[in-house]
């Protein structure tokens, strides 16, 4: 039913708005939420610095500095742990120099990766279904007055 309210015709799309109950639009509201906070969710100094620490170990790299490690945290703290772990493997089989990666391209890692394009695109597509459901609902509505 939801491809119908993208892919269908215009009277497709109104009638599929309506079979769409308040409890559905509850539960997309709800998913969309849940996936905001697991987005919103910083990681902890501790993981950063665990993962910072197994990567250096693997590349018989220096184990960054205190000061070094407060700003692998700030930059890192933007990304969900699944993320920053995505991006750590994918470095892992790339890299290829005894040392850390840059910043820039751990950040590359994370947001090439397939895991975070696909809650990237799953954050946006909820976005876009409920303006949509709003869109057709308030068609519906000018219709019905």
């Amino acid at each position: 039913m939801l491809t119908i309210l993208f892919e269908g015709s215009q009277e497709d799309q109104r009638i599929a708005a309506k079979q769409i109950s308040d409890k559905e639009i509850g539960y997309i509201i709800e998913a969309q939420q849940e996936l905001d906070e697991y987005l919103r969710a910083s990681p902890s100094p501790q993981f950063i610095a665990r993962t910072l620490d197994v990567m250096a170990e693997v590349f018989q790299a220096q184990v960054p500095s205190a000061d070094a490690l407060s700003q692998w945290v700030k930059f890192l703290k933007d990304y969900p742990e699944d993320a920053i772990r995505h991006g750590a493997r994918q470095i892992l089989r790339s890299h290829k120099w005894r040392s850390l990666p840059l910043p820039a391209d751990f950040e590359q890692a994370i947001t090439n990766s397939q895991f975070w394009l696909d809650i990237k695109s799953e954050a946006s597509m909820y976005g876009v279904l409920l303006q949509r459901i709003e869109r057709l609902s308030a068609k519906k509505e000018r219709g019905n007055e």
